[in-house]
């Protein structure tokens, strides 16, 4: 296998009619390579990309098979590159116009179905065929097999065009907020036209993240490092001691391959932190936060470890955001521990909630009864029973049984 550095950028005019410079540049690179190979985290060559690349092409002359493998498990996925392969071949014969094959998210593979693969794919290049596979990292030992290539990964893909083109200073601003990630860029350049508020919060960028937040958590990770991955999401940035306080151990080395592979999570060891995007707004979680949601049920004492050093940390809006995505169980256990702190950042209805739908085994329990006190007092002041001249003693009660609770919790 002979993997080549990534070369100049080749030329071409102007972007995309997508206003996107990834789908041009990969058409320039087919200029000198047969076989490319993507090799990222999601968000670095979606599927609206490969789709341009495919206009593009064919607005060339070319004809173009794309086949998405995203789907597909890897016997099946052997199986029907090495038919799409014979299909092509079969299709194209006698034709003397360029011919474009893209393959997208092979999945990661046995030994076996790899060469199987390789074999499949190599015939297609043999043939003068351009070759496009995008892959995720956790498949990439599909690359040691492959023919001589050009591999491009997060670091030579990460979009470099300017965001908002109204400032140099704006457009700075919002790339921390892209991580260079195309698919946040992209996001951030469409809110950013004819929007009279900041991108960041827009729909269009929440959505976005949302996404790739779920990507990121994707399933066919193993479950150590969907484990370190939810972490990071949920605590949305801290340091590896915060990794440790969680998880019990700090897995160095696929923090390691995090900083290489997933730019996403913001892992520095220089500083020996992380932050991702999906820190700095939870605009994101009232989108689809699915997988969040199943590996919290998977990992539940993760999650619970989780919300619980953002509420020692003072995130309690966060933490109340992430609440709902907790099993039962362990969410009535952090709002147990920082009832006070959610009653008096205004999230009194979720532990009033908890209070109606506690167990009788915990109504038993002096801190339960300190808490349930506590609403009653304040349900008192909501409920528009009684004057604003007699409303102090209530609101009185309700400050000192919180500081109860919060005495309560330094004893525990």
């Amino acid at each position: 296998m002979l993997q080549e550095k990534l070369p100049p950028a080749p030329t071409f005019e102007g972007m995309s009619a997508a206003g996107e410079p990834l789908p041009s540049m990969l058409l320039g690179y087919f200029r000198r390579y047969n076989l490319i190979v993507v090799c990222c985290e999601p968000g670095y060559c979606p599927q609206v990309f490969i789709q341009e690349l495919c206009r593009l092409a064919e607005a060339g002359g070319a004809r173009t098979f794309p086949f998405d493998f995203s789907s597909s498990s890897s016997q099946n996925a052997t199986e029907l590159m090495a038919r799409l392969s014979r299909s092509v071949r079969s299709k194209t014969k006698g034709l003397t116009c360029d011919v474009m094959v893209i393959a997208s998210l092979l999945p990661p593979s046995d030994e076996m179905e790899v060469d199987r693969q390789t074999r499949a794919i190599s015939k297609l290049v043999n043939d003068g065929d351009k070759v496009l596979i995008t892959l995720r990292p956790e498949a990439r030992q599909l690359l040691d097999s492959l023919p001589a290539h050009l591999l491009l990964t997060c670091d030579d893909i990460s979009d470099v065009s300017p965001i908002t083109r109204s400032s140099k200073r704006e457009d700075e601003r919002l790339s921390r907020f892209s991580r260079g990630i195309p698919a946040l860029a992209q996001s951030l350049r469409r809110a950013s036209v004819g929007c009279g508020k900041d991108p960041v919060d827009s729909t269009d960028y929440a959505r976005a993240l949302s996404e790739l937040v779920n990507a990121s958590l994707r399933s066919d990770l193993i479950d150590e490092e969907l484990a370190l991955r939810l972490t990071l999401v949920l605590l949305g940035r801290g340091t590896f001691e915060d990794v440790r306080k969680v998880l019990g151990a700090v897995d160095e080395e696929t923090l390691e391959q995090l900083a290489l592979w997933a730019p996403f999570f913001g892992i520095s060891f220089d500083s020996r932190s992380f932050e991702c995007p999906c820190s700095k707004s939870m605009g994101w979680f009232s989108y689809d936060h699915g997988r969040v949601s199943d590996l919290t049920s998977q990992f539940p004492d993760v999650a619970a470890r989780c919300l619980w050093l953002l509420g020692s940390q003072g995130h309690y809006e966060r933490l109340a955001t992430l609440l709902p995505c907790l099993p039962r169980k362990e969410a009535s256990e952090v709002i147990a521990d920082w009832a006070p702190e959610l009653i008096d950042r205004g999230f009194i209805s979720m532990v009033s909630n908890y209070v109606n739908t506690a167990p009788s085994k915990t109504r038993k329990e002096p801190q339960f009864r300190l808490i349930e006190q506590t609403v009653a007092a304040l349900g008192t002041l909501r409920g528009g029973r009684i004057s604003v001249d007699d409303a102090q003693a209530p609101a009185d009660e309700a400050a000192r049984l919180c500081r109860g609770l919060v005495a309560v919790r330094l004893r525990l």
